[in-house]
Order: C-alpha cells, then sequence, then structure tokens
C-alpha cells in the first residue's frame, strides 16, 4: 500500500505526537504512552511493508524456500506486526482510561 493511501492515519498519528507533547506537563502518565504508542504505530507501519517485500530476498529468493515455507515465514511476520500494533492500542487505553486520581472518577 502506498504511503498516499495511509496519509489519514499517518496524519492522525502525528496528530497524536503533537498533542503528545503538547499536554505533556498537563498529563505526564498519559502523555509518555501516547507518544510512544504513535511512534510505534507510524514505525510499524513504514517498516512493516518492507520487511514484507523484503522476506522473499532475505530467504534466498525465489529458489531459497518452497511456497509453504514463504507462507509460514509470511504468517510469523504477520502475527508479529499485528502483536506490535495490539501492544501499541493497549498503550493507548492505558493512557485514556488508567491512572485516574481519586478526583477524576
Amino acid at each position: 500500500m502506498s504511503i498516499l493511501a495511509q496519509l489519514p492515519e499517518y496524519a492522525v498519528w502525528f496528530a497524536g505526537l503533537v498533542l503528545a507533547l503538547v499536554h505533556w506537563r498537563r498529563n505526564q502518565r498519559a502523555a509518555p504512552l501516547v507518544l510512544l504508542a504513535m511512534l510505534i504505530l507510524i514505525t510499524l507501519r513504514l517498516v512493516a511493508g518492507y520487511v514484507t517485500n523484503l522476506l522473499p530476498v532475505l530467504l534466498g529468493g525465489p529458489g531459497g524456500v518452497s511456497a509453504a515455507q514463504l507462507s509460514a515465514v509470511l504468517t510469523l511476520s504477520a502475527c508479529a506486526q499485528s502483536g506490535i500494533a495490539a501492544s501499541a492500542w493497549a498503550m493507548l487505553l492505558a493512557a485514556v482510561f488508567g491512572h485516574r486520581g481519586r478526583a477524576e472518577q
């Protein structure tokens, strides 16, 4: 997928970065989680596509591995990417709903 097609997601993630930095002093527990989650999501999206496209080359080219082996490696890669993204979303949920003081409850 081209970066242009993903532009709306990147815009939201960069807005999240900016908002985390702007509200850092006011929300010292939530802002770092949001900042880290946004950085993970941006990095994952930028790197994952290239890694997925390079895996066949890294594994030895067309004759290096069988189709079944390549499929298994691509499935493991997708699972790892999904786990990383889920961790970032969990950080966002913790930032939004966690760390509430008594006055905020």
